[in-house]
């Protein structure tokens, strides 16, 4: 079995520098990659009030509108509220979800943060195999990065009784590489990316990406293509380019 991820910084909806809402765009973009699962974060639940929304409602969740048709499965993990609205991450699935819940990662309140977690079943029939999906957006200081992967390093090793493989992808915000070292080094996690290139993928800022700061880990996959996709129309959306990924399942059909 085949398959196909792709995590995003939705930026909510703004391009970089908040100069144009393009949602629209965004969403049109990310349905062309035809993945099997979409990660991301920084997307509004309930949209809030702007004058700069098109054909998205005022109060519509940006999750369902991007979802809709095309993802009959996802669920949102609210991080932020604010009078003008909430935001997180979500997990928007082509498979079903059986059990999702979210772990609040905030240390600071200047940056309210979670970490969604999904288990998902890869097949119609109910003893089918499943797949654990996570998705996190981390802290700018680096060491509070560190807090926080220690507590999701908590939720991973609470799953090591289980076969199931495992997809980990988010925004990182560790452009100097210290906990991507850490993790690989730690954990069973592999970096798709850097596994098939053997450098990591820099995704920020989107119009000139000198950052790595996006990442795809998996344990208990075979990685078989992965890319940062760049040029037009991603440098033109979100200040993030989007990274996706492809991988084997043995064993499934």
């Amino acid at each position: 079995m085949k398959l196909r991820v792709l995590t995003l910084n939705l930026h909510k909806g703004f391009s970089t520098l908040n100069g144009r809402f393009v949602l629209d765009q965004m969403r049109k973009a990310i349905r062309s990659v035809d993945a099997d699962i979409v990660f991301l974060q920084e997307v509004h639940g309930e949209q809030p009030d702007h004058r700069k929304l098109h054909s998205i409602s005022e109060r519509e969740s940006q999750v369902e509108y991007l979802a809709d048709e095309i993802w009959p499965q996802f669920s949102y993990g609210r991080n932020s509220v604010t009078s003008r609205g909430d935001h997180g991450n979500a997990i928007l699935s082509k498979f079903k979800i059986r059990e999702t819940h979210n772990t609040d990662l905030s240390l600071s309140p200047l940056e309210k943060r979670g970490l969604l977690y999904c288990k998902i079943q890869l097949e119609e029939k109910e003893d089918a195999p499943s797949m654990h999906l996570f998705t996190a957006h981390l802290n700018l200081l680096a060491t509070q990065r560190r807090m926080q992967w220690n507590i999701i390093e908590q939720k991973l090793e609470s799953l090591e009784g289980e076969s199931a493989p495992l997809i980990f992808a988010g925004d990182l915000n560790d452009w100097s590489l210290k906990l991507h070292r850490e993790i690989e080094s730690r954990t069973q996690l592999r970096e798709a990316f850097a596994s098939k290139h053997k450098r990591m993928p820099k995704t920020f800022p989107s119009g000139l990406p000198i950052m790595p700061l996006d990442r795809i880990y998996s344990k208990g996959l075979e990685t078989t293509s992965a890319e940062v996709l760049r040029g037009r129309p991603w440098s033109q959306l979100s200040d993030h380019l989007p990274l996706i990924a492809e991988f084997s399942i043995s064993g499934i059909i």
